[in-house]
């Protein structure tokens, strides 16, 4: 008959591939955030959360003072693309403290 003859550095082994494993199952399911486009000024009223805007490509053409012109390509943030970013714990709290007016109504996010 075959005997398993554990060893306590194998004991502990385990143990640590365990903790490591449960570790990392917490982890994974602590927080997120979720994006949203905001594109009409109902979804904008009801929208929780910090807004943003998107970035788009621009290109600024102006004069050098001696006549010629300058040219320069720069991302700006675009007034069109509106999103809005919430936050979701799953196991825990989080409070931002911030307040913003929102179509006349004070909400605290």
């Amino acid at each position: 008959m075959k005997t398993l003859i554990i060893t306590r550095g194998r004991m502990i082994e385990n143990c640590r591939m365990a903790a490591m494993m449960a570790l990392v199952c917490l982890l994974t399911s602590c927080a997120g955030v979720t994006h949203q486009a905001i594109t009409t000024k109902k979804q904008d009223c009801e929208a929780r959360g910090i807004r943003y805007y998107d970035s788009s490509p621009y290109l600024l053409v102006q004069t050098d003072n001696q006549g010629g012109l300058t040219s320069d390509f720069m991302y700006l943030p675009d007034q069109n693309k509106r999103h809005g970013q919430q936050r979701r714990p799953r196991r825990g709290h989080q409070s931002l403290g911030a307040s913003r007016h929102f179509c006349g109504q004070a909400r605290r996010f």
